[in-house]
């Protein structure tokens, strides 16, 4: 269910980077926080396969699962929500 099959051939990884790339936009212009029919209508991809990135991106902990109080499952991606936090980032030996 999570384990997600990255594609093999050069066209097809070729083709879920663009994909992967268009929702990483999309989570930006939507605060940090998706569903998977906002990706899918908003991505231009079927639902299957939005659903099978945000869950990749889950598996590999770029992304959180939540679910609302109504039970909708919300792709949120932390990064992003906080990207302002860049700039006062610290060297790791500064910890």
């Amino acid at each position: 269910w999570w384990g997600g099959r990255l594609p093999h051939r050069s066209a097809d990884r070729k083709r879920y980077a663009q994909l992967q790339a268009r929702l990483l936009k999309l989570a930006r212009e939507r605060e940090g926080s998706l569903t998977v029919l906002e990706a899918a209508a908003d991505g231009r991809m079927t639902v299957e396969k939005a659903e099978e990135i945000l869950r990749e991106l889950a598996v590999r902990g770029h992304v959180e699962v939540r679910v609302s109080d109504s039970g909708m499952m919300v792709y949120h991606f932390p990064e992003i929500e906080r990207w302002d936090e860049k700039r006062w980032a610290k060297p790791v030996d500064e910890l």
